[in-house]
């Protein structure tokens, strides 16, 4: 996108002080296209005229850099300033931008077009923002159309975003900064063909709204390690929050390397990562997704099938610095309900003696670790104890499930870090149902060799004892101060 805007909003990339002449609007802007064609920007355009309110247009603009990567035309662009806040200047466009765009010397380039209605950015850093720019932005539509059948990759580009908005506030003094993007829904239809090969993939997605939050404080200004050491020190923080409603996905391939139709959707999903009081967080979240696929029967022998799973997350919460006290620690992985259709368990069970339920697996671990160094130093750490130590481990739910088996774990155990070597103190509660009909169902199928399941089996069996019912196992492992138990005995 930013290469998209990148014509529509030359001004935003000159923080130029006005020139002392009558319409400073055009003054700043002359001084920065001097100064990035002087950088090889090549910047051109037919003529420019003052209108209304001091609004300044230029006509035929055309930016073709010495990289040749990426040439932008446009008939016009007009800079108006804003009467009622001195200092913001609005820009508009005409409705059609055309870009060419090149990456490889040995390939055509690729001609897109960018329709707009609507579009405008609005910022006060043109004429020179006092050390606080700001950018808004909107369209109530964004269309990208390209490709062609010649091309040798891009056969066809035609994506439309509804009810784009950004806006964008940054503070060069406390180096503070919030942006926002959202999209009330956008459709891509593309289609790439195998660069070499003979195969083209066709792509249609469809997603309702979708919305990036991100606010920051005292943030970094060269990402060096040094900077980010200061970051920590001073307090800094940030905060990312993607989220997006249901979307569906419809993928068509005749590449040998991927011979497959799919159709796809997901329900509303959300991710969170930040960083603040020395911890970091990623917290992510999707609802229900269901695939159905189809291959291509001349080139995979297989029969169409599908894939479901209700929901699932990844939340990690870890501490990035040394603090005071120990820090909290968090691991969670979740994916609920996992299934497949008959159409793939016919291929490995057709006599349907494992149980077709779904499978669930939830990890959810926490605990407490006092950290010696920080984030940046670990990397250089020789010893892992170096960067800190462990003060406990919770095992809040483990659980696997599916086929008919279910392993399931939780405990607690606290660790004693004042002798030569850490000492864990607590117990483990595991309990297995159905895993020994499992495996020798996979025996019998020839999935798995007897003297495996016999070695699992029988590790099992040497650190549990019978549950309550049949096909059921039990253990309480223990971490006590003469050594480890598993029920009660003294694990040699």
């Amino acid at each position: 996108m930013r290469n998209l805007l990148l014509t529509s909003a030359v001004a935003l990339l000159l923080a130029q002080p006005a020139f002392a002449q009558s319409n400073p609007v055009q003054a700043a802007v002359d001084a920065g296209i001097a100064e990035l064609n002087e950088e090889g920007a090549n910047i051109t355009f037919s003529g420019s005229e003052v209108g209304a309110g001091n609004a300044v247009t230029y006509r035929d603009v055309r930016m073709a850099p010495d990289d040749g990567e990426v040439v932008i035309a446009v008939d016009f662009v007009t800079l108006t300033p804003n009467p009622d806040t001195p200092g913001e200047v609005t820009i508009t466009l005409a409705d059609i931008v055309n870009l060419s765009v090149q990456e490889d010397d040995d390939e055509p380039p690729v001609e897109i077009e960018m329709l707009s209605e609507g579009l405008f950015v609005t910022t006060n850093w043109l004429l020179g923002a006092a050390g606080k720019p700001m950018v808004e932005a909107a369209a109530d539509s964004l269309k990208f159309t390209g490709g062609s059948a010649d091309h040798p990759v891009l056969k066809a580009l035609d994506v439309n975003a509804q009810g784009f908005a950004l806006s964008f506030n940054f503070d060069e003094n406390t180096r503070d900064a919030a942006a926002n993007m959202s999209m009330d829904n956008i459709v891509a239809d593309y289609t790439i063909a195998e660069p070499g090969g003979e195969g083209e993939i066709r792509t249609y997605a469809e997603a309702a709204s979708q919305t990036l939050t991100f606010t920051g404080t005292r943030l970094p200004e060269d990402g060096d390690e040094d900077d980010f050491e200061a970051f920590l020190a001073d307090g800094g923080s940030f905060e990312l929050l993607v989220e997006g409603a249901g979307s569906t996905t419809r993928m068509t391939s005749t590449s040998p390397d991927l011979p497959i139709s799919m159709d796809g959707t997901s329900e509303s999903g959300r991710m969170l990562i930040s960083m603040a009081d020395g911890r970091f967080v990623f917290d992510q979240s999707f609802g229900a997704l269901n695939y159905e696929i189809t291959p291509n029967p001349a080139m995979l022998p297989f029969p169409p099938f599908s894939a479901k799973i209700s929901g699932g997350q990844l939340e990690f919460r870890l501490p990035v610095a040394p603090s005071d006290e120990a820090s909290d620690v968090k691991m969670v992985i979740a994916l609920r309900d996992l299934s497949v259709s008959d159409s793939v368990w016919s291929m490995i069970d057709p006599q349907a003696t494992i149980p077709r339920d779904p499978a669930t697996l939830s990890i959810d671990i926490a605990g407490k670790v006092d950290l010696d160094k920080t984030v940046a130093e670990m990397p250089m750490a020789d010893n892992p104890m170096e960067i800190g130590t462990v003060e406990s481990i919770d095992l809040n739910e483990i659980l696997l499930s599916g086929g008919g088996a279910r392993i399931e774990a939780s405990g607690a155990v606290t660790v004693d870090n004042s002798g030569f070597m850490p000492m864990p103190n607590g117990a483990v509660d595991i309990s297995v149902d159905g895993l020994q009909s499992l495996t020798q169902k996979l025996v019998d199928l020839g999935l798995v060799q007897q003297m495996q399941v016999g070695m699992v089996m029988g590790m099992v069996m040497a650190f549990s004892k019978p549950g309550d019912g049949p096909d059921s196992f039990t253990s309480k492992i223990e971490f006590t101060e003469t050594g480890i138990l598993a029920n009660g005995q003294p694990i040699q």
